[in-house]
């Protein structure tokens, strides 16, 4: 229900649900798993992030990439691979 809304709010086409036609990404995550950011341990190439020795809680478990495990025990089991967005042009308010 969260990511539906927040894909119909911002005009996401196949984005949003669980369902043919959709995407298939789906991040499990424990709420109470606290962890420091460290940039230098993320999984990116810039190495660095405005989160920068902050608390924060929630830590995902398992990231499903268009029906692929791509996460799993802390570690990145998948290559770089996402998509460009085909957004649709915000409608006028009425």
């Amino acid at each position: 229900m969260v990511t539906w809304r927040a894909a119909k709010s911002l005009h996401l086409p196949g984005k949003g649900r669980l369902a043919p036609g959709f995407d298939g990404d789906l991040v499990l995550f424990d709420p109470n798993e606290t962890r420091k950011v460290v940039g230098a341990e993320l999984p990116s190439r810039s190495k660095w992030s405005a989160f920068e020795g902050w608390e924060l809680a929630g830590f995902p478990k398992f990231v499903v990439r268009r029906g692929e495990l791509v996460f799993a025990g802390g570690k990145c089991l998948g290559t770089a691979g996402g998509l460009p967005l085909e957004l649709e042009p915000p409608k006028p308010l009425r």
